[in-house]
């Protein structure tokens, strides 16, 4: 109905095609960041909504693209993928963001909104506080069965912030360990009983980055001190300065979960919104 309502000659329907036959290069590459049509900056950006599962915001990438000058465009990326990760984080209602994006998209399309810095300004109401995110990220499970990419992506940028380094969530040395193993031997039982050991496997507090030569070598019957010998030698902070506990049971995962919150928040924080809420 709208579009009957809207294209009414020949000539509107002819740039109607038009203006979707440019719109759907970009829309089928959102779901590839490795797409030649993305820079370097975009492609990075992307890659974390992919991760997320983020598609609630392509309404509003597509007016971006059709409206807004490309430098632009990086803006919002780089402002979407914070916001979205805050947001998922804290497991929040998906359908009210969908709204909101949509009503700035709208915004964008009919030159209400002519710039990056507005449209994020209007994205306000779907941006965690630090209060809210701090609290949702010490607390989140993430299943590396499920989303390895996107543990090894917050390892690697919790990393990065510790270590002053530059890796990439793509470096293939860098693995995802479990200090509490995933199919823990009898030698954890103690710590941790077969009862609650699947509630704290897959806690952000439980994980750490190993060098994958180092890390094939360890397996579930080895104890906490017997790994913490190992992850002395590592090169990566998250294991050879984030696991220097006397032993690792629930109330220690907690702890590291909650020191890794508080860094989270400064890495995934919005260069326009933070002074807003």
């Amino acid at each position: 109905k709208a579009i009957k309502h809207q294209i009414t000659s020949p000539e509107s329907a002819f740039a109607f095609l038009d203006s979707l036959e440019y719109i759907s290069q970009y829309y089928t590459a959102f779901d590839n960041p490795d797409d030649e049509i993305w820079d370097k900056e975009e492609k990075i950006h992307l890659r974390v909504l992919n991760l997320l599962n983020v598609t609630t915001c392509y309404s509003l990438m597509m007016a971006a693209i059709n409206h807004l000058e490309r430098k632009e465009l990086k803006t919002l990326l780089r402002e979407l993928a914070v916001i979205s990760f805050r947001y998922n984080v804290s497991n929040k209602n998906p359908n009210e963001a969908e709204r909101v994006f949509s009503r700035v998209a709208n915004d964008i399309s009919n030159a209400s909104i002519t710039t990056a810095r507005d449209a994020i300004m209007a994205l306000k109401p779907l941006y965690e506080s630090d209060k809210n995110f701090e609290q949702a990220f010490s607390t989140v499970v993430i299943n590396t069965k499920r989303k390895k990419d996107l543990v090894k992506y917050i390892l690697i940028k919790i990393e990065n912030q510790i270590a002053n380094k530059d890796y990439q969530p793509e470096d293939a040395s860098a693995t995802i360990e479990h200090i509490l193993p995933e199919n823990p031997g009898s030698i954890w039982d103690d710590l941790f009983p077969v009862d609650i050991q699947e509630d704290y496997i897959y806690r952000l507090g439980n994980y750490g980055l190993l060098e994958a030569s180092v890390n094939k070598k360890l397996d579930s019957n080895k104890s906490f001190s017997e790994k913490l010998k190992v992850y002395k030698n590592s090169a990566y902070k998250l294991c050879n300065e984030y696991c220097n506990y006397d032993k690792f049971d629930p109330k220690t995962i907690a702890l590291r979960q909650d020191r890794m919150a508080k860094i989270a928040k400064s890495i995934w924080k919005s260069a326009y919104l933070q002074s807003m809420i």
